[in-house]
């Protein structure tokens, strides 16, 4: 993690991590994420990776939800900073 730091320091733009779910929790839990970006797809159903930690809370802060006309919505969070 702390080389997750380091590039945070010089580097603070977005960086996308698609299927990246391990590494999306653990820089979660070291509190080095400032967004999240969620693509809700209705209709799909089975089961996946959870992004969260069962049990485990993340602050959130809903910053945009926008609905698109195929029924698909992007949210935009913000980790609530204690």
């Amino acid at each position: 993690m702390a080389e997750g730091r380091r590039r945070r320091r010089r580097s603070p733009k977005s960086a996308p991590l698609p299927k990246a779910n391990g590494v999306a929790k653990q820089l979660l839990g070291h509190g080095l994420v400032d967004r999240i970006r969620l693509l809700i797809y209705p209709g799909v159903v089975g089961h996946g990776k959870p992004l969260f930690a069962p049990g485990g809370r993340v602050p959130l802060e809903l910053i945009s939800a926008t609905p698109f006309s195929n029924g698909v919505v992007a949210l935009e969070y913000a980790t609530a900073k204690s």
